[in-house]
């Protein structure tokens, strides 16, 4: 009770205020080349040819990372669904999907290599409306996707294959049809959202290098360090006490780097570098990087004339986009707490996850 009223200075206060505080875009190491990517001008399409040996050439250029470099390795990250390869391999699924990365020793070298890479697409058939890429004769986004892990039957939570749907989610209570008839007042209404970018001012930094161990570093914005750590280390079937991940003042997040981003990529890309790689987002790569999820949530519920709730029944569908990411427990959080905080003794909640383009 002796703090009421009292005015503290917060312990990270003079450094902001002052232009001291060290943000990953800030940090400085001896030799560090600058990273630039390639990315898809296409919404959904084949790659038949990604030829990058002009850029290689191009004097100041220090390594080109394309599909070509990995073949023989460990491609594909994400938490749940390792879904997102480092760089597109056989396709892109998006506008802004990410083809090669440059490394250079300037900035405008790196955009000039990038422009000399050649890429030759296929298009194809594209969905971009949650309802339509649930339907069966939709375009299949990851048409050759296996489930992962498996979950324990009582989750609820189950990874479906063979469609745009990448997961559900359902749980139920008591008998809901019953409480539906028990009502006096029924409503039942359609709600919809848009994606949204987080808005947050620091937008994606990550620089990486690699000592002669063999241990990786990696300076990165990030919510979420040890989550990122663990998806490294798997990435390069490594220890994890073989990565070490140093997180500066983080300039907001607010979920968007939660996650792996720039970290796998840059790493990949500093590994055949040699010296370390930093990689800085513009603002309208931000856009193409991270959002939160739109969503079409039907919600039918049934009531007493004093108010009381008896039966819910919610039908939720997330759109995720290309890449699964963490939608997967976006998708069981948003079935877990869409009965609201109430005493329903008749529920049946059910949420899906669905890629679209």
């Amino acid at each position: 009770m002796t703090t009421l009223g009292e005015n503290y200075s917060r312990a990270d206060g003079p450094a902001k205020l002052r232009g001291w505080a060290q943000f990953t875009a800030d940090i400085e190491v001896a030799g560090v080349v600058y990273a630039k990517v390639l990315r898809s001008s296409y919404v959904h399409a084949r790659l038949l040819r990604v030829d990058a040996s002009k850029a290689v050439k191009l004097p100041g250029v220090v390594a080109v990372l394309t599909r070509d470099d990995l073949k023989a390795m460990n491609s594909h990250f994400g938490p749940v669904v390792k879904d997102q390869p480092v760089v597109a391999l056989d396709r892109v699924r998006y506008v802004g999907d990410i083809i090669a990365a440059v490394a250079a020793e300037e900035k405008d070298i790196a955009e000039e290599a990038l422009e000399s890479i050649e890429v030759e697409y296929e298009p194809l058939p594209a969905v971009f409306d949650l309802r339509e890429a649930m339907k069966p004769e939709a375009p299949i986004i990851h048409p050759d996707r296996v489930k992962a892990q498996s979950f324990p039957a009582k989750s609820g939570f189950r990874l479906e294959t063979g469609s745009n749907v990448l997961s559900m989610y359902h749980v139920d209570d008591g008998d809901v049809e019953a409480g539906f008839r028990e009502s006096d007042e029924i409503f039942e209404d359609t709600y919809s959202s848009q994606k949204i970018q987080h808005g947050h001012l620091e937008p994606h930094a990550a620089l990486a290098y690699w000592e002669p161990s063999g241990k990786l570093v990696v300076y990165t914005s990030t919510q979420n360090p040890s989550l990122v750590r663990a998806q490294l280390a798997d990435l390069f079937d490594l220890p994890q006490s073989k990565v070490r991940l140093i997180v500066p003042y983080v300039g907001g997040g607010y979920g968007a780097k939660t996650h792996p981003r720039l970290e796998p990529l840059t790493a990949r890309l500093a590994r055949k570098a040699h010296p370390p790689v930093q990689w800085v987002l513009s603002r309208e790569q931000v856009f193409l990087t991270a959002h939160c999820q739109a969503a079409i949530v039907r919600i039918k519920t049934g009531e007493k004339r004093d108010g009381r709730i008896v039966a819910r029944r919610v039908e939720a569908a997330y759109d995720i986009g290309a890449y699964a990411l963490t939608s997967t427990n976006t998708g069981r959080n948003g079935g877990e707490v869409s009965g609201g905080p109430y005493r329903i003794a008749h529920q049946d909640l059910t949420t899906y996850c669905v890629y679209t383009n």
